[in-house]
């Protein structure tokens, strides 16, 4: 089976990577359209991952469509996979007379919460060749609900890294690097500050970190050893964004830090009391990595979260955009460390469990659609 991934950055989306090294693995040739030039270029070069190189514009799409119409001719693939809203569209509009299976698979739900952004991606597919693979339950159900056959519309979790035992060390790095005291309990918010995009009518940055420092705000007013930690900065330049979330912590908590992009989140996961995942709209998030880290999660009822944060059993999920019931979920998991700690240890195998049943679904997905 020879597979063509569409991917519309080599920077990010570590997850794609991660899966394409399964198929990889698997004996199937695997072709990648991206912009290269990102982190992440040589690794899908050295896992033997052929590149090729394409910048996604859909303000200017013709020329998008005329490259991936010139790599599609040249890997004549059996089956194109996309992971992007934009590559999508530019899939479905520049291929449409190209008998090839396409899939869409969604690294998260978010153009499904704007009722035209979500008929537009579903009214340019063609039913005999476009197909959907749900990242999540919440965004699977949603193309049924919206009145896509279930035949055409698949559930496949995303990999990401492996799950690895974790050794402690007890450095105290944070602690020491902005001067804490040996009690601060430490919350963190693992997350690129991705800022609000105003033609959707957002308001707040869909990660939530409006969210995360009200709550912080409020229970450290009941415990001042509560310290809220923002590791990640500013997504795609978006610095304006960024200081304008420093500012706001500022003016009301002292008990909110930032330690910017880091590239030893290993290292900072079990120097956390917990970590917090307050997003408006999401698939698995953060919450996966923190159950990779062995770290207790607190996060919001959206997307794909609950599928793995399951309320009082494997973390507290609380309601999107509520700082007051994220600072009390705060509070009860501080309150209560040995069974916060031990919904961190369910939670951890009820996560491993999922990825152990999800290996080999893309393949068995490849399968099914290509014997329609």
């Amino acid at each position: 089976m020879k597979i063509l991934q569409l991917v519309k950055t080599s920077i990010g989306a570590r997850w794609a990577l991660e899966q394409m090294k399964e198929l990889v693995d698997a004996g199937f040739e695997v072709h990648v359209a991206m912009p290269i030039g990102g982190a992440h270029t040589q690794t899908y070069i050295d896992y033997g991952i052929f590149v090729h190189d394409i910048k996604y514009n859909l303000k200017r799409p013709f020329k998008s469509i005329k490259r991936l119409r010139e790599i599609v001719d040249l890997v004549e693939p059996d089956i194109i996979h996309s992971h992007f809203y934009n590559t999508t569209l530019i899939m479905r509009l520049g291929l449409r007379k190209y008998k090839i299976p396409r899939v869409f698979q969604l690294p998260g739900p978010s153009h499904l919460y704007y009722p035209f952004v979500k008929w537009l991606e579903i009214a340019i597919a063609q039913e005999k060749y476009d197909y959907w693979i749900g990242a999540c339950k919440f965004s699977q159900q949603s193309y049924i609900d919206y009145g896509i056959n279930e035949d055409r519309v698949f559930l496949s979790y995303y990999q990401g890294e492996p799950v690895k035992d974790i050794v402690y060390k007890d450095e105290k790095k944070i602690r020491k690097e902005f001067n804490l005291p040996d009690t601060a309990i430490l919350i963190g918010m693992i997350s690129y500050m991705y800022p609000p995009k105003k033609y959707l009518g957002q308001k707040r940055g869909i990660k939530g970190h409006e969210d995360f420092i009200e709550a912080i705000a409020i229970a450290s007013k009941h415990n001042p050893n509560i310290y809220g930690v923002c590791v990640g900065g500013a997504w795609n330049n978006a610095y304006e964004y960024e200081k304008k979330v420093m500012n706001y912590a500022e003016k009301i908590t002292k008990n909110v830090i930032f330690c910017g992009s880091r590239n030893n989140v290993p290292e900072i996961y079990p120097e956390l009391f917990c970590a917090v995942q307050p997003s408006h709209q999401e698939n698995l998030g953060g919450a996966g990595q923190a159950f990779r880290y062995a770290c207790p999660i607190i996060a919001t009822e959206t997307g794909g979260l609950p599928d793995i944060v399951i309320d009082g059993v494997t973390g507290y999920l609380v309601p999107v955009k509520n700082p007051q019931k994220l600072a009390e979920a705060i509070l009860k998991a501080v309150k209560n460390p040995q069974k916060t700690y031990e919904m961190m240890l369910n939670g951890r195998q009820h996560y491993m469990q999922l990825k152990e049943n999800n290996k080999g679904s893309l393949i068995k997905i490849y399968q099914n659609i290509l014997t329609k």
